[in-house]
């Protein structure tokens, strides 16, 4: 499956110098949760998410791309194939303000084709397995303060209405 590219800040981004394989049969993605989010509010495929993350090779922990040095979080839509497959998959299991290490089977980030950067360069060899360190920032533009207080205000809805079906009895 080919990437039709990425959007960023409103700018189409040509597709990426190494396409995403087809997902296969799913070895993996397992999530660390290194700092909890709200634990309520979780992304949808077709939501679009900003995030900042780390991409390092599990053999070695060498650094192959960080948000962080690009000096922009990442902001994408979920479940269009713009990602990796296990990266995809890893953020469907996070909530918003979450922080979390994301490690990623060969099969679901590059396979047996790796990755090089824009002028050859091997960036992720084939069959590495990947460790991605994300914080999710926001969904749809909602971050964990917006979705805090959504979620007090229902709550104190809710409340009124119950008290006034009681009261109505």
């Amino acid at each position: 499956r080919q990437s039709r590219g990425l959007l960023v800040l409103g700018i189409q981004l040509p597709p990426p110098s190494c396409p995403y394989p087809a997902r296969a049969a799913a070895m993996g993605v397992e999530v660390e949760v290194l700092k909890p989010g709200t634990g309520t509010t979780f992304p949808q495929k077709g939501n679009r998410l900003v995030l900042t993350y780390t991409g390092t090779l599990a053999s070695n922990g060498e650094k192959f791309r960080s948000s962080h040095d690009d000096g922009k979080p990442l902001d994408f839509v979920l479940g269009v194939g713009s990602t990796i497959p296990g990266f995809e998959e890893g953020m469907l299991q996070l909530s918003v303000g979450e922080r979390a290490r994301l490690r990623i089977s060969a099969d679901l980030a590059y396979a047996d084709k790796g990755c090089k950067d824009p002028r050859g360069v091997e960036k992720i060899p084939p069959n590495a397995d990947l460790i991605y360190d994300v914080t999710l920032m926001s969904i749809e533009g909602k971050g964990p303060q917006e979705l805090r207080k959504f979620e007090e205000e229902l709550l104190g809805w809710s409340r009124e209405k119950l008290r006034a079906y009681d009261d109505g009895k």
